[in-house]
């Protein structure tokens, strides 16, 4: 059994998308992209065609617009005042690790000295994902000083590690973007800030954590400002990070507020006014070539997460925030090599797990998703290799590990872009509540912890669970 070929489909062009792009000053084959890549969208909205085509950060939503922003920036500031002590708490991955420079340069840039701050970031293989019960260990050694946590990228899920951390006296602010849970945001958080929760009205939705963060922070910035009369700089040397997030975190660009941030940062990359982009534009031997979005998806974004995926991923977050060359080159030395090897285990656990596809595939064709299992995988590198089964096979797949309690299996899951494969585990779960220890995640992509000797069971459902999805699509 082979690996599927690519199928070729001419995308249709919309005549008045055509029509109106064309209005816009760009030439008649960009215009036929646009007509193409759009053509989804309200044919009749040109207004928005021209943000697309011209973006520009004049026409980004205000943060006031994300439900509960204003009320955790109050918090925020607050605590600013008072000199309490901030727990940061991001993902392991280029979105969490860029949020979390971000959080940690907006509380300097309003007047916080590094003593009241204090990062926490999980361990890929350690701790996991999210807000863990581990991350909440290291936490509480600290509660004595810490009494703010501003999550970022993460926490949408985490409403038991939330409920343990407010049972201690520490509020927490959820900034993501993730899935909301059936069960609603976590109850336990003071405030959670996530576009796609019920009655936000923040226009748009498909942004990355990374951006989450910034206009929290930017709310919290406004708030200072108007209640202090400071004079407090702007946010917007900030948008680098951002810009670096949200291409390698793969939002969609076919989006105003993405397409103006990501211009913006990259013009800020390209003026190597930060010690971590001139050490990448010596390693990139860039000659005097400008950084594109291609560089940051496939140069920038895989160094950082291959820190992530192979160590303790602080190094990551000490390189995008060096203040000198020096240190910039002693960690992106670090972050070379990290790379190097996670392409090493790659390769290696693909050529196992495209033996178990082949074997699934012989017998049974039509399958509709694929299941690898191995003790032996690397937890690192699980959603790498399920994206290369995806792009193999043409089927969501779903790789696992063993895990430290034995009793358990850890996997990473990627999906075509007609099955939502968090749904798909959401139908799991409500058949068979008892499989899962955790999960989370959204359309593309997501994460699960499940009893191993529920394996079997979980499989079929997820046959029926994609299957269904198949049947009921409109």
């Amino acid at each position: 059994m082979s690996s599927i070929k690519p199928k070729i489909i001419i995308r249709t062009t919309c005549s008045t998308v055509l029509k109106d792009a064309s209005k816009c000053g760009i030439s008649d084959f960009l215009a036929n992209i646009v007509a193409g890549r759009t053509n989804t969208q309200d044919p009749t909205d040109t207004c928005r065609l021209e943000k697309i085509i011209n973006p520009s950060l004049r026409n980004m939503a205000n943060p006031k617009l994300l439900k509960n922003a204003e009320f955790a920036a109050t918090r925020i500031v607050q605590a600013i005042n008072n000199q309490e002590h901030f727990g940061i708490v991001t993902d392991y991955d280029v979105d969490g690790i860029t949020s979390h420079a971000i959080i940690y340069n907006a509380l300097l840039t309003c007047g916080v000295d590094k003593q009241y701050l204090h990062s926490f970031i999980g361990h890929r293989i350690n701790d996991g994902y999210g807000v863990s019960e581990n991350l909440v260990n290291k936490i509480l050694k600290n509660h004595e000083k810490v009494s703010v946590i501003i999550t970022a990228d993460c926490g949408s899920s985490d409403e038991k590690r939330i409920t343990t951390l407010k049972e201690n006296n520490i509020d927490v602010i959820v900034s993501d973007h993730h899935m909301i849970p059936d069960a609603g945001v976590p109850k336990s958080a003071y405030a959670v800030v996530n576009p796609i929760q019920h009655d936000c009205e923040y226009p748009d939705k498909v942004i990355a954590g990374c951006m989450v963060s910034w206009l929290l922070m930017a709310e919290a910035r406004n708030v200072l400002v108007k209640q202090s009369g400071q004079q407090i700089p702007t946010l917007s040397n900030l948008l680098d990070y951002v810009s670096l997030g949200t291409v390698a975190d793969a939002v969609s660009l076919l989006n105003p507020t993405n397409r103006a941030i990501v211009l913006a940062g990259i013009t800020l990359i390209n003026n190597k006014q930060r010690p971590c982009w001139m050490a990448l534009y010596k390693l990139l031997k860039k000659n005097n070539a400008q950084f594109t979005c291609e560089d940051l998806g496939f140069q920038i974004g895989p160094r950082i997460n291959a820190r992530g995926r192979v160590d303790d991923p602080h190094a990551a977050l000490h390189f995008l925030m060096a203040k000198d060359l020096s240190t910039a080159d002693k960690y992106l030395n670090i972050l070379d090599k990290d790379n190097q090897q996670r392409r090493y285990i790659e390769k290696e656990m693909l050529t196992v797990a495209k033996q178990q596809a082949e074997q699934i595939l012989l017998t049974n064709p039509h399958t509709p998703a694929i299941v690898c299992t191995d003790a032996s995988f690397h937890l690192g590198v699980q959603g790498i290799v399920a994206s290369r089964l995806v792009d193999a096979y043409g089927k969501p797949a779903i790789v696992l590990s063993g895990a430290k309690n034995p009793e358990h299996l850890v996997g990473s899951s990627r999906s075509t872009c007609d099955i939502h494969i968090k749904h798909a585990l959401d139908y799991i779960a409500k058949q068979h509540p008892d499989i899962f220890i955790a999960y989370g995640g959204h359309k593309a992509a997501a994460g699960l912890t499940i009893l191993k000797k529920s394996l079997d069971i979980f499989k079929s459902c997820l046959q029926d669970a994609i299957i269904d999805q198949t049947q009921n699509a409109p």
